[in-house]
């Protein structure tokens, strides 16, 4: 029987085999140039094979038709001692590929495909192999030469990276989105006095306990950094209380660190600036007071007096500003020595603020020239504490390398208020009520209501 017969008579058998299907198979058989062997559910082989092939492959004449498979129910096929069935004329390589063929309803057919090679294909195969496995290699160590490399510059970049954060003297801090130390360089631990083993995963606001003077919020604005992911400046004015409880000045900046869109952390830096404020302070209060005294200097006299008159004329509040000159400093300075005359001042500064209110100012215009602002007093009332001033100079005695000195002091008062036309005609008017006053008489004061009756009575006199 050939072999279309035998196709046509299992065709036959399995009734549920689609025609079309079936003239595509048998079309198959005949044109492939490799041995096909169709495995049927009843276990018989069917080889399909050409003269041409079966004279190269020398294809034993017994495989025709023999049943070298039995098929389950489910179709599967098992290959029996398919080697011992070649032994007679074994090929030089055998290359085997079975593929399931559905057929109608129904899994009944397994197809096995025998490619007989010679020697010499297989060795050109073999060499092809080798070679293609070869570049595969290659191309897999310099892969892995490229990964080792991104390996190593990852590296470098993390303990430069680290080297660098515990180089840097500002304290620097990361957290997770929810606000715990993840990171904590060298200079954050010499400013809280907590080691970072200590305060890892531990929330930020409870190890780092920063408050503006006015707030007693923890760290102002650390929230929005992670809720609103907005970067934060350092508030002035702002503290850090160390872990032994002393305080600190400081500035910090917080920042927002965002992955796929989303905030996963923050990074703090913060710095110590308690010295750096403690010298601007220093500096603006040289820059504002007098050296010897403590009191302000007249350049920042000026600029309060200045306040004053345009407190007087738009709010309508009424000031006082006395004008005190030190009588006998002369005297003192030209007996004892310029040492006495400094220490005089000294003294009387301090005789002068322990009489009047925290609120007013005393400066020091230049040589025993002095002038005194009172706020909200009106000249009724600073003519009660120019009484009070003068009774506590009057009973005042300097002592001196044990000479003793009576001193006196003639003050000039000039009330402030909406008429004031401005601090250089206020002063001028104070100056002059204080020549009034020393020219009728030592150690008094003379006062007046406004600078024009002041010159009036200075021009009469």
């Amino acid at each position: 029987m050939g072999v279309l017969e035998k196709v046509y008579a299992l065709v036959i058998a399995n009734t549920t085999i689609n025609l079309l299907h079936l003239s595509n198979i048998i079309f198959w058989f005949e044109v492939s140039t490799d041995a096909v062997l169709a495995l049927a559910c009843l276990g018989m082989a069917i080889v399909s094979m050409s003269e041409q092939q079966k004279q190269n492959h020398l294809l034993s004449q017994e495989m025709w038709g023999g049943a070298i498979a039995v098929a389950g129910a489910s179709g599967a096929s098992h290959i029996m001692d398919l080697w011992d069935l070649l032994a007679t004329n074994p090929p030089a390589s055998v290359f085997l590929k079975a593929v399931p063929l559905v057929l109608g309803l129904q899994v009944g057919w397994g197809v096995l495909k025998l490619h007989w090679r010679t020697r010499a294909e297989v060795k050109q195969q073999l060499l092809y192999k080798v070679a293609e496995l070869q570049q595969g290699l290659d191309h897999m160590r310099r892969e892995i030469e490229e990964c080792q490399g991104i390996r190593a510059a990852l590296q470098w970049e993390k303990e430069l990276a680290l080297v660098t954060l515990q180089s840097i003297a500002d304290a620097v801090i990361v957290t997770d989105a929810m606000g715990r130390v993840q990171s904590w360089n060298r200079a954050a631990e010499t400013l809280t006095g907590w080691k970072f083993q200590a305060v890892r995963g531990r929330l930020l606001t409870e190890v780092f306990p920063i408050a503006q003077d006015s707030s007693n919020s923890r760290i102002p604005g650390f929230a929005q950094v992670l809720q609103g992911g907005e970067a934060v400046a350092a508030c002035h004015q702002t503290f850090f209380k160390h872990r032994d409880g002393n305080r600190f000045s400081v500035e910090y900046s917080a920042a927002p660190i965002y992955l796929r869109g989303a905030v996963y952390g923050s990074v703090l830096v913060c710095r110590d600036v308690t010295k750096t404020r403690n010298q601007t302070r220093e500096l603006s209060w040289q820059a504002s007071h007098d050296d010897l005294t403590g009191c302000v200097n007249r350049r920042e006299f000026d600029r309060r007096l200045d306040l004053a008159v345009t407190d007087a004329k738009t709010e309508g509040n009424r000031h006082c500003l006395c004008y005190l000159d030190l009588d006998r400093f002369k005297m003192v300075n030209d007996r004892a020595g310029h040492a006495a005359g400094d220490e005089l001042l000294r003294q009387f500064t301090a005789l002068v603020q322990a009489n009047v209110r925290q609120s007013d100012v005393l400066g020091r215009l230049g040589g025993d020239e002095f002038a005194l602002l009172l706020h909200n007093c009106s000249v009724e009332d600073g003519e009660m504490v120019v009484a009070k001033l003068m009774g506590a100079i009057e009973d005042f005695t300097f002592v001196w390398q044990e000479k003793t000195f009576a001193v006196g002091v003639s003050i000039g008062a000039i009330e402030i208020d909406v008429t004031t036309e401005s601090a250089a005609q206020v002063m001028s008017a104070a100056d002059a009520a204080m020549y009034i006053a020393k020219e009728e008489r030592r150690h008094r004061s003379a006062s007046f209501n406004t600078p024009s009756c002041c010159c009036q009575e200075a021009h009469l006199g």
